[in-house]
């Protein structure tokens, strides 16, 4: 929530004016403050490689080096613009998002030569290490430049809602591919390092969904809507463990190797039970962030005057109603995952907290400097914010 207000309040402040009118104070803060942006995103990928590698690792294979220069290269373009006075252009995103992707390419790449030597192989070896990049990377760019301005254009509140909760659906095959691929690594990696990448990815489906769904305004709508998200995740989490049935199935009677598919089925298991248990940390962490920031926004851009205590009682109301939501349905997937499908959810919990709340901390991090700069149209977008406001820009401002 911090952030996301910091994010709002400096890098983002005056998003809908034209860059050249935007005061010269504020536009100096934005840029600084997007710049060091920039650069902490390029680390995204190498951040991933670290925590599943160790240090250690990538430093032999000089990886940080070249971090460093895709986000020094990062900071050089964002400056040249604004030097030339053409920063705010349409085009400006689409050199950025080449160098995250080769980058990213490059990190993973990098990263195989310390396991296989033989080009083909290495390729095969990156592509199932940095699979949640491979899907997630362009699902964030079509959610950013084609979904969210059709959701902007959608007239209809009712049917905004019904594009937030299909939403999940579009996540389901994905998760399911990038659990397949990071469980044949454990010959590589430890589950217990691979499967926080997998955290990566789920961060992205829990937070955006999420922020769409706050936006709407009826209570009783918002409250449905919560019931179906918690539906979708008890039903995604329960049909994860029958695809790991039927992908084990496959692989016995088509490879016959017992053995291998034991290896499997327990780094699976690993996986899937840290994927099971940040999952009911996400919800519940994206639940305060996304009704956090739409009273934020109800505060600076309301129609009416803000009134802080009404907005300080419809936060808690929303809140406390989608947790205890939340919490019924998370209390059925452990039930479900613990006693039918023997999932270790206790004892990965008492080893790994540490590690699951730090993937946590760093993806959600991630994943809402990176989407907030679309996601601010789309929820504007709604009949409760006054334009007039959102257009308004000036150092003497309430924003400032």
């Amino acid at each position: 929530m911090v952030l996301t207000w910091l994010d709002l309040r400096i890098a983002e402040a005056c998003y809908n004016t034209e860059w050249n009118l935007i005061p010269e104070t504020i536009r100096r803060y934005r840029l600084t403050a997007q710049v060091v942006e920039g650069i902490f995103i390029q680390f995204w990928s190498f951040c991933a490689i670290c925590m599943m590698c160790g240090w250690q690792k990538t430093s032999q294979l000089n990886i940080p080096i070249w971090n460093v220069f895709g986000a020094s290269c990062d900071a050089i373009y964002r400056l040249f613009l604004h030097t030339y006075g053409v920063y705010n252009q349409t085009w400006k995103s689409y050199p950025l998002n080449v160098l995250f992707v080769a980058l990213t390419c490059f990190n993973f790449y990098r990263i195989s030569a310390a396991f296989e030597k033989d080009t083909r192989l290495r390729i095969k070896i990156a592509l199932k290490f940095g699979m949640p990049f491979v899907l997630g990377t362009p699902m964030f760019l079509l959610m950013n430049y084609l979904l969210f301005p059709a959701y902007a254009k959608i007239p209809s509140d009712t049917s905004k809602a019904i594009f937030s909760v299909l939403l999940p659906a579009a996540f389901i095959i994905p998760k399911a591919v990038i659990n397949v691929c990071l469980v044949d690594l454990h010959e590589f990696c430890s589950p217990n390092h691979t499967s926080h990448i997998v955290i990566g990815f789920h961060t992205m489906t829990a937070i955006v969904p999420r922020y769409l769904q706050a936006s709407i305004d009826e209570m009783y709508v918002f409250v449905i809507i919560c019931v179906v998200h918690g539906f979708e995740t008890l039903l995604d989490k329960l049909t994860l463990n029958l695809r790991l049935k039927a992908y084990h199935t496959f692989c016995k009677s088509c490879v016959g190797d017992g053995d291998g598919n034991e290896r499997r089925s327990v780094a699976m298991n690993r996986i899937l039970s840290e994927q099971a248990l940040s999952g009911m940390i996400l919800e519940t962490d994206t639940i305060f962030m996304s009704c956090g920031l739409i009273s934020v926004l109800m505060y600076y851009f309301g129609n009416d005057t803000p009134n802080t205590a009404d907005l300080a009682k419809s936060f808690a109301i929303r809140v406390t109603l989608a947790s205890l939501i939340e919490f019924l349905f998370n209390v059925a997937s452990i039930k479900v995952q613990t006693y039918y499908f023997n999932l270790p959810l206790l004892h990965v919990w008492r080893r790994r907290w540490w590690w699951i709340v730090l993937s946590i901390v760093l993806y959600t991090a991630y994943t809402t400097l990176y989407c907030s700069e679309y996601l601010y149209r789309p929820i504007l977008s709604h009949g409760v914010y006054n334009l007039s406001k959102v257009a308004a820009c000036s150092v003497n401002s309430s924003m400032w």
